[in-house]
């Protein structure tokens, strides 16, 4: 118990100085580290690995821990293990079994052949990982790990929901029984999708610590990012996409974990790209009513009309009174996070830039819109994030509207019945939104310029001066940065940005 309370503690204070150092040798030094503690760790320090290593995106070393880990249980230590797990001699079952080079969190794979010739991959969860993930969740208790990374207390998250939801994730996923259930119903909802594949199951073989499915081969995301064509990385990024929309927004049954390991991408006759899933140990549900209240909440960004954004945003599972302190920029900032799907051509993810806008729009109260939501939430967000950063290790285009519409099309008319519940008589309307971002330049009393833009612009400003004007500001003491904060935590309605006057000229720029 000692030595994991010190490892924990250790992990904790290289995460900490991985993600404030500014010193690239720092950042490496501490990415190895992680690295090498994870590697002997395993377990839940593996999972908060690959889950803050997925977000880490200034170091190549450290994305890494999204992928399998570099060492393996070797097979002679594995091979009594699997014999007490099937009660007999497992050379019974398979006539050949590799060493493994697919390790993972709480278990490893295995590539093999059954006694009847089939190739199979035979996953095996280490031995004793119920007891010692229980151990490290009891850990993670008495150390307050997430206040190293956030203002926890100050926003009122409710850490204690999120440890039961992380006790239950890990719970699901040391469950073979239910990952083999979740992959077999999977299979199911999805088998009229031609370019989707699942593994076949060996239940007869397969057990609470061991599952045996079909071997499937395939390349990685990052093979295909380097050997496919754009059309057809494209095509790739428009299927996981539509995969994606239907799990959430149809089914109600999606992958939880969208780590790019759990992907493999193959060519079918025709030479069109097919999709194989794997792990299907963390599966999450979402009811009918979320499902319709999250279109309806799309549907009326893309047609853009208006609504209050707390009622909407209730249905879904968050708490309004959190919202209310930060109502004044939901207009703004959903319009932000959707802005994928009111694109009516492909869109290039490289320009959404969304971690930059919502810092931008909501500064420290990122926290508090963070807190808002609910456990469904965080895990929608997870999966959700997960498809975008496959789509842009490929750099894929895509029309997520067009996507999004082909999918939703069987419950829109559903959606659009659902009614958001009254909270509140006087909302912040999308309508208020500012459209244009006016530019007027005067000199000696004669308009000499004026132009409109999209109000969206505001966003970068800075890149849409002429230096000229950004030097007069800051020589008359004005933060660019400081006036656009201004604008957008006031929820980016009409208003003036700055009034500058400078000898014969004047610069006005307004949101109008």
């Amino acid at each position: 118990m000692f030595k994991e309370s010190l490892s924990l503690i250790k992990l904790t204070k290289r995460f900490k100085e991985f993600i404030e150092s500014d010193n690239e040798e720092s950042k490496r030094a501490a990415a190895h580290f992680i690295n090498n503690l994870l590697d002997s760790e395993r377990g839940l320090y593996l999972k908060i690995g690959q889950v803050l290593g997925s977000k880490a995106n200034s170091l190549d070393e450290f994305k890494v821990l999204t992928q399998s880990r570099q060492t393996a249980i070797e097979l002679k230590v594995i091979l009594p293990y699997l014999e007490d797990t099937y009660d007999k001699d497992p050379f019974s079952i398979f006539s050949d079994i590799e060493e493994s080079i697919y390790p993972a969190s709480i278990g490893q794979v295995h590539k093999g052949k059954l006694i009847s010739g089939e190739q199979v991959a035979i996953k095996i969860q280490y031995p004793n990982m119920e007891k010692k993930i229980k151990s490290q969740l009891s850990l993670l208790k008495l150390i307050p790990l997430a206040e190293n990374f956030s203002p926890t207390k100050k926003w009122g998250m409710d850490l204690d929901s999120y440890y039961k939801m992380i006790q239950q994730t890990l719970s699901e996923e040391l469950d073979y029984i239910r990952e083999i259930d979740n992959q077999l119903k999977y299979a199911v909802l999805n088998k009229e999708i031609p370019y989707l594949n699942t593994s076949k199951i060996y239940e007869d073989v397969s057990n609470e610590r061991v599952i045996v499915q079909s071997w499937e081969e395939g390349l990685f995301i990052h093979d295909i990012a380097n050997l496919w064509s754009q059309q057809e990385r494209d095509l790739v990024g428009q299927r996981l996409l539509f995969i994606f929309f239907k799990n959430l927004l149809i089914d109600g049954f999606f992958q939880g974990d969208c780590n790019i390991g759990n992907y493999l991408f193959t060519k079918d006759s025709n030479g069109g790209p097919k999709i194989t899933i794997l792990d299907f140990g963390n599966c999450a549900t979402l009811e009918k009513n979320k499902r319709l209240a999250l279109t309806r909440i799309i549907l009326d960004i893309i047609e853009e009309e208006d609504f209050d954004p707390v009622s909407a945003l209730s249905l879904i599972g968050f708490n309004k009174e959190k919202l209310f302190h930060i109502k004044d920029t939901l207009p703004l900032l959903l319009n932000v996070i959707f802005g994928p799907f009111k694109s009516s051509i492909k869109y290039d993810l490289n320009k959404w830039e969304l971690k930059n806008k919502v810092e931008l729009i909501l500064g420290e109260y990122k926290w508090w819109f963070r807190s808002a939501g609910d456990t469904t939430f965080f895990k929608i967000i997870k999966s959700f994030f997960g498809t975008v950063n496959l789509l842009e290790i490929i750099d894929a285009k895509v029309s997520w509207k067009k996507t999004f519409e082909d999918v939703t099309r069987s419950i829109i008319e559903e959606a659009y019945k659902l009614e958001y519940p009254a909270i509140s008589e006087k909302y912040i309307s999308f309508k208020s939104l500012a459209k244009y971002l006016n530019v007027i330049i005067s000199e000696n009393g004669k308009q000499k310029v004026n132009l409109k833009m999209p109000a969206s612009i505001i966003l970068n400003l800075e890149d849409y001066l002429d230096s000229d004007i950004l030097n007069k500001l800051e020589k008359r003491g004005y933060d660019i940065h400081k006036i656009k904060r201004k604008v957008l935590a006031s929820g980016s309605h009409p208003q003036i940005v700055f009034d500058l006057e400078e000898e014969e000229k004047r610069y006005l720029v307004k949101l109008i």
